[in-house]
């Protein structure tokens, strides 16, 4: 590039010393899809199933609580929407990394674990809020189910 010198001709400037471009390519660098070898894949699973089981369980806590009748719904409301953020946050960084070609299976499977959670807890948010007391006993079977297959599915990824 060519920049005019202080009352002087055009001079060359030295781009790779320039703050913004030194900026942008972290930036760009930062979007890339991570490719994580087998053990860091398998790390980053085990995480997310653990954040996946946080919220599943806090959200079946709260259910629980509001079919005894020992929660306000207000406060139910903020507690399933936290879970849900929570595992909406898990999901995506999840789904931005691309496993190793071994662990297509492990990808796939826990990806169907945390779709199947996260349709749970917003299918949750949507009964507390409308306060759906009828649907709390099929959600609570729908949970419980799924906290069980996140467990299987952490001792299984937590044995090799």
């Amino acid at each position: 590039m060519l920049v005019p010198a202080s009352g002087g001709p055009l001079m060359r400037r030295d781009l790779t010393r320039s703050p913004l471009i030194v900026v942008a390519a972290l930036l760009l660098a930062g979007c890339v899809p991570q490719s994580p070898d087998q053990d860091t894949f398998r790390d980053r699973s085990e995480l997310a199933i653990e954040q996946t089981v946080s919220a599943v369980e806090s959200t079946l806590l709260v259910l629980r609580l509001l079919m005894r009748e020992d929660m306000l719904t207000n406060y139910a409301e903020i507690a399933v929407h936290d879970a849900q953020d929570s595992l909406s946050a898990a999901s995506g960084g999840y789904d931005a990394l691309n496993p190793p070609r071994q662990l297509d299976q492990l990808y796939s499977s826990t990806s169907t674990l945390m779709s199947d959670a996260s349709s749970a807890v917003t299918d949750t948010r949507i009964a507390v809020s409308r306060d759906s007391a009828g649907d709390f006993a099929k959600l609570e079977k729908q949970l419980s189910k799924l906290a069980k297959d996140l467990h299987r599915k952490l001792e299984e990824v937590r044995a090799r």
